[in-house]
């Protein structure tokens, strides 16, 4: 471990207390929940028009497909291959109103960080998005490639679709550490950079890696994009690690807000949003997992533009181990907790250990 100044712990030990968003506040209570579907290997939903999309980890290998629940329908597997990470799956609504699942594929990929499961694409290389629409038959053909004007020098991941306007997070430009989060109003318009997170800086006098940002997550609404900026720290120790962050869609950078932040201590503890969700209001949906060097808490939370505080519901029954919010309902992965076994470290994925068994669940109203 590097040896840090007394006076950079404190402040750093003293981080978390500042952060905005608290799921340990709300006590913890009996969320009315719908069963749908098994969620055995589930992780990263996403939901739109119906359907719910996640990355469920293929029995017995290392690798991940991608199922979709629709109702009447029940579970299918998505004619999309399978891939070493979870896919950066993300359901939209197309302009007509259809469900349009965009992905990205890479020929060099990313791998699995955080906590709970995210994705980092810091290092991928040669990523293409796709897109499919979705119908309650299947899928509308074979997933194409998303042609973007501009974007033939790129390598883009974590995309979103929303009508005709694209969202998505392109790879530092040449001599940069921070990744770009891209915007087009149309796959024929420029592409516009919104504003990221805050710059990664080391605060010490040598670093052994250089740090970086990257975005875990990103989803496009009618006059947001949310996004959870990652920023890694080549230290141990108690450190800022993710900020969940909306950016307006106005020509320019337009407005930027800080909704919560996360926080990675090497010695006890840790907060992390999740699976941002953008709403028609200015509201921004989001999932909070937390251990206050305690047992993990998980908070299904929402906040407005505006506003300091948010709402919350934490599960008292079950743990929220992934969210996804089609408007007011929410679709998420109810599971059991887990013991910290050498088991449960060597896979990341929560919902993939019998011990947790996950059910994908429905909930309305969850303010």
């Amino acid at each position: 471990m590097t040896a840090r100044p007394l006076a950079a712990l404190l402040c750093l030990l003293g981080f978390p207390a500042a952060a905005l968003a608290d799921g340990s506040r709300i006590a913890p209570t009996d969320l009315p929940a719908t069963d749908l579907a098994s969620g055995e290997g589930a992780v990263l939903p996403s939901a739109a028009a119906g359907h719910v999309v996640f990355s469920r980890q293929v029995s017995g290998t290392d690798r991940y497909e991608l199922v979709d629940w629709m109702a009447g329908r029940g579970l299918r597997t998505l004619p999309v291959g399978t891939r070493v990470i979870p896919f950066d799956a993300d359901l939209g609504r197309d302009s007509a109103g259809r469900a349009v699942l965009t992905y990205s594929t890479c020929t060099t990929d990313g791998r699995l960080g955080g906590v709970l499961p995210t994705l980092d694409f810091t290092k991928a290389r040669g990523c293409r998005i796709r897109f499919v629409a979705l119908t309650k038959d299947g899928i509308a053909g074979i997933p194409r490639t998303l042609k973007l004007r501009g974007s033939s020098n790129l390598s883009l991941t974590t995309p979103s679709m929303h009508g005709r306007s694209i969202a998505a997070v392109a790879q530092p430009a040449r001599g940069s550490q921070n990744a770009r989060v891209l915007y087009w109003r149309t796959p024929d318009s420029r592409p516009e950079r919104l504003r990221g997170g805050t710059k990664p800086t080391c605060t010490w006098s040598s670093c052994p890696v250089t740090p970086t940002s990257g975005v875990e997550a990103l989803d496009l609404g009618g006059r947001y994009v949310a996004f959870l900026w990652r920023l890694t720290d080549p230290d141990i120790g108690v450190a800022p690690s993710q900020e969940l962050r909306m950016s307006a869609l106005r020509h320019g950078t337009g407005r930027q807000v800080l909704r919560a932040q996360g926080y990675t201590s090497g010695a006890c503890g840790f907060r992390q949003p999740l699976s941002p969700a953008a709403g028609a209001d200015g509201r921004i949906s989001f999932l909070l997992a937390q251990s206050p060097c305690t047992a993990l808490q998980t908070t299904l939370a929402s906040a407005v533009i505006g506003f300091n505080e948010f709402d919350g519901v934490r599960p008292k029954a079950n743990l929220a181990y992934g969210a996804a919010w089609d408007g007011d309902t929410v679709y998420w992965l109810a599971g059991k907790p887990l013991e910290n076994t050498e088991e449960n470290a060597r896979n990341p994925i929560p919902c993939a250990h019998p011990a947790a068994a996950c059910r994908l669940v429905v909930s309305r109203d969850v303010r």
